[in-house]
């Protein structure tokens, strides 16, 4: 039992050939609208990639922003204490030297 391959042709007949045609024109029409669907999407991508770039570049600014205002305040904590530190010294220092002078007064 073999089969013959000479003895059997196929020939499409005009209904195969239409409902052929038909298919191909609608496969073409869906990859025609999934290649402009496609476009559509390869843009917003880049659109979006864009945005992310920027979104990141602000980022970064607002951090060195923030850092740089970080240091000056602690530039500004730190003087402040010191003129606060100062002054207590200062008083401290002063009372000191009137203790004395007046302990030394009762000698």
């Amino acid at each position: 039992m073999f089969f013959n391959w000479r003895v059997v042709t196929h020939r499409p007949s005009l209904q195969n050939k239409v409902s052929m045609e038909k298919a191909k024109q609608a496969l073409e029409s869906e990859r025609n609208e999934l290649a402009i669907e496609l476009q559509t999407l390869m843009q917003g991508k880049g659109e979006s990639e864009q945005r992310r770039k920027k979104a990141e570049g602000q980022l970064q600014e607002l951090q060195l922003k923030h850092s740089e205002s970080e240091r000056q305040r602690m530039e500004v904590t730190e003087k402040l204490c010191k003129t606060q530190v100062q002054p207590l010294l200062f008083c401290q220092y002063c009372l000191q030297r009137v203790v004395a002078v007046n302990f030394s007064d009762c000698n």
